[in-house]
């Protein structure tokens, strides 16, 4: 009844606005709306995730970060080894065309700071491991063997030697009971030094060695300053450039005496693999 008397008189609270049109498109969903809206909004996560991730993984990416949170200088930029992961550090006859001009910029860096202070001994060293420390100073050794300078390169890695198995040591120079004569008999007296170096020819030009024989953990606790001194001393009265071959300084603390004794301090830095906060540690 109360539809009837409804469809026969009209209702005042009701007013027709307009009359509805046929739609031509679906209301629901917008596809351009939606796909614009989606890439507005992946742009911004992408963003905060990229600042996030600088935050908690503080990488070095460019350069220009070493000057402005470290004040350091740059003394050469070694080219990317594209595909050179590899167990062993590389050798100069192994690295990309541009790397050896790398080194000859280090070299001549290296060469005018000695002529300036006197400085011969130079310990090669890094934040972390990977960085390319080892094939850096295997670089700069045959780089300045190549300017015409006596060089002895000794490696104070002590936990993750790689100068014998690179420079095939084993099968060449003095030989105790099969092998090289390490670092450890030489700093505990045991050894001269100028018996237990290995005449090597890297890139073409020779060279001395001193390497680490296999993993010496316990040296660092026969080590004292005082041998250390006497090596470094030793060494830079028998070559022009002694070039050390340090373990990271902020992973273990067995090259710390080294660092002491030597002249000058190279920090490899790697792009993309170098923390900065452990760049700043170091």
């Amino acid at each position: 009844d109360e539809l009837r008397q409804l469809q026969q008189q009209s209702d005042p609270t009701l007013v027709v606005a307009s009359t509805a049109s046929l739609p031509t498109a679906p209301a629901s969903p917008k596809t351009k709306l939606t796909l614009l809206a989606g890439l507005i909004a992946g742009l911004l996560v992408g963003v905060g995730a990229a600042f996030l991730v600088h935050a908690l993984d503080p990488r070095i990416r460019r350069e220009d970060q070493l000057r402005e949170h470290l004040q350091l200088p740059i003394l050469a930029r070694i080219p990317r080894q594209l595909g050179s992961r590899r167990p062993r550090p590389l050798l100069p006859s192994e690295l990309s065309f541009g790397a050896p001009e790398g080194y000859r910029t280090l070299r001549t860096m290296v060469a005018s700071r000695a002529r300036a202070s006197g400085s011969r001994a130079i310990l090669v060293t890094g934040s972390a491991p990977g960085e390319g420390k080892s094939t850096t100073s295997m670089g700069l050794a045959a780089a300045l063997a190549h300017g015409g300078s006596r060089v002895i390169l000794i490696e104070a890695d002590f936990r993750r030697p790689t100068l014998a198995g690179s420079l095939n040591l084993a099968a060449a120079g003095t030989m105790d009971r099969g092998s090289f004569i390490g670092i450890e008999q030489v700093l505990i007296g045991r050894v001269e030094l100028g018996k237990a170096l290995v005449s090597v020819t890297v890139d073409r030009v020779p060279m001395r060695v001193l390497a680490a024989d296999g993993s010496i953990v316990d040296l660092a606790d026969k080590m004292s300053l005082a041998l250390v001194y006497k090596l470094v001393d030793d060494a830079k009265l028998l070559a022009d450039f002694v070039v050390i071959d340090s373990a990271p300084l902020t992973a273990v603390i067995d090259a710390l005496p080294f660092a002491q004794a030597a002249d000058e301090v190279l920090i490899v830095a790697r792009l993309d693999e170098t923390r900065l906060n452990k760049l700043r540690e170091l």
